[in-house]
């Protein structure tokens, strides 16, 4: 029995990190395949980002918030996804995959012959920005503390040299190379948020 009982912390450890490492993989993988379609070069893996990124998802679920964190000396990208808990959701370890793709659908509302910040676009320019050049990403998923029988995943991606640089959109975001945009798959029942002002109102809306 006191075998066993070392053992469980030892596997949960071991776990955690094997997600996390898939986490990594799979968000690196994205923003990879994202930024090639707009002639960009890849981002590299920062450890510094990841574990800002971590401690930043952690805050969030612990408090059952969602909002940026209020660091300037990264640039930075969230996404919440709600569910029922007894509703099936995107794995945790393809859920930046998800999120990429959902900031990067942003790109349908950008006037490139218009350049410049939107809080509608914000998410997009900064996936795409030519000058940064490493990222460090992080998910956690926790059961909501205020809605019972409700599951938050929270992503969270980090940034740097920060972009979203007022008077260098030209420069930095580009069209992509092929104009046909994939379609984004379904939710299955999921709901999706990148601007906490949205997902502040339909908080409001659930108690009113």
């Amino acid at each position: 029995m006191r075998f066993c009982f070392f053992l469980i912390p030892f596997f949960s450890h071991y776990a955690a990190r094997k997600i996390g490492r898939k986490i990594r993989i799979n968000s690196i993988k994205s923003h990879k395949d994202i930024r090639e379609k707009h002639g960009v070069s890849p981002l590299k893996f920062d450890p510094r980002l990841e574990q800002y990124a971590t401690s930043w998802c952690g805050f969030m679920a612990k408090r059952d918030i969602f909002k940026h964190s209020p660091t300037k000396k990264y640039g930075e990208n969230l996404y919440l996804a709600v569910r029922r808990a007894d509703k099936e959701g995107v794995e945790i370890t393809e859920i930046v995959g998800r999120a990429v793709k959902r900031w990067w659908k942003e790109i349908l509302l950008y006037d490139f012959d218009s350049p410049g910040y939107s809080p509608e676009t914000g998410h997009f320019t900064l996936l795409v920005w030519e000058t940064v050049e490493r990222v460090g990403c992080s998910a956690k998923k926790a059961k909501s503390r205020k809605r019972p029988g409700v599951v938050k995943t929270y992503v969270c991606c980090n940034y740097a040299p920060v972009g979203n640089i007022r008077g260098e959109f030209r420069n930095n975001v580009f069209p992509p190379l092929d104009p046909a945009i994939e379609p984004l798959a379904g939710t299955g029942g999921m709901l999706e948020f990148v601007q906490p002002e949205a997902y502040d109102q339909w908080a409001a809306e659930q108690n009113p």
